[in-house]
């Protein structure tokens, strides 16, 4: 989303202004808007362009959330942009740091302030229903789990869906991000549990985000907690699959399974491959007369190819102390 959007949508506020504060009925008839211009942000193919526009424009949903606190077109953007930010701008300049094995890193420092924040607005979005962080855990100990519980409590239109999709995202990286706190570790069932309501009620979102999750659950998690590397594995290799396309999907199959497993010849396939398909994207990028870009897939997966191939460049660069 670039800012003149934002700033038209201000401008247009201040008709309804009163002593320069927007008022609360002016914020809830704007809200929709920041929702449906997410599926904008999708489209950029510049994570530079990204990584510089989007901090102002959720600090310009902070100040709307103070105006209107119950507003959840609000909520849910503000869970949707910090989770997303986070995710690929500070959890990839980490990824370097980790494969580095550099200790002190200010990118996960960052990363997990930004996680922070998406986890308290999700978690701010989901007492509006009257639940808690608390009602979460202990549904994870009850028949049926998180899914059933929500089916009882929660509605399940899309807004909802992408609260709690980007709660569990937010969750689930907090957790994996902190593995020696047993205390954290242990609440990853919720993220996993809303993962699965959230999942199960639109498995295609976002072109293979659940996938990637579950595929990461497996991969992650040691035998003695439950993990199946093998299992990881056919997730990763069915969603490549059925999303060929969204090659995140394809560099996070690298990264939680093929470097852990030290699988360097897989590797080295999945390198010419990606190799070949960021130079189409990077040729995507510049305008040309003839210009075409129907290879590349749906227009909303510009981002996750974009965040892709600069976590790929990472991983190249760090190749041969990897392997």
């Amino acid at each position: 989303m670039k800012m003149p959007t934002f700033l038209t949508i201000i401008l247009s506020l201040s008709l309804f202004t009163s002593c320069a504060l927007v008022r609360k009925s002016a914020v809830s008839t704007a809200s929709p808007i920041f929702v449906k211009a997410t599926e904008g942000l999708e489209q950029e193919s510049d994570l530079e362009h990204f990584k510089q526009g989007t901090p102002g424009n959720l600090m310009l949903l902070e100040s709307l959330l103070y105006v209107s606190p119950s507003d959840k077109d609000i909520l849910v953007s503000l869970v949707k942009g910090y989770s997303g930010y986070a995710f690929a701008i500070h959890e990839t300049k980490y990824l370097e740091d980790l494969l580095a094995e550099k200790e002190n890193s200010k990118a996960k420092k960052q990363a997990l302030l930004n996680y922070s924040k998406a986890i308290k607005h999700g978690l701010s979005y989901l007492n509006l229903y009257g639940i808690s962080f608390s009602d979460l855990e202990r549904a994870v100990r009850e028949e049926g789990g998180i899914p059933r519980f929500l089916e009882k409590e929660y509605d399940d239109d899309g807004r909802d869906i992408d609260a709690v999709l980007f709660l569990a995202q937010s969750l689930g990286s907090f957790i994996n991000m902190n593995k020696t706190d047993m205390t954290l570790v242990a609440r990853l069932g919720v993220a996993k549990g809303l993962f699965d309501w959230a999942c199960n009620l639109n498995p295609d979102v976002n072109f293979g985000m659940c996938d990637i999750f579950y595929g990461a659950y497996e991969a992650a998690r040691p035998r003695m907690l439950g993990g199946n590397p093998q299992k990881a594995k056919e997730i990763f290799s069915k969603a490549m699959k059925r999303w060929p396309k969204n090659w995140l999907i394809h560099v996070s199959y690298i990264q939680y399974y093929l470097i852990p497993m030290a699988e360097e010849e897989e590797y080295k396939q999945y390198k010419v491959i990606l190799e070949n398909a960021h130079n189409d994207f990077e040729s995507s990028l510049l305008w040309s007369p003839s210009e075409k870009d129907e290879n590349l897939g749906a227009p909303r997966m510009r981002i996750y190819q974009s965040l892709a191939f600069e976590r790929f460049k990472i991983i190249k660069k760090m190749e041969n102390d990897i392997f």
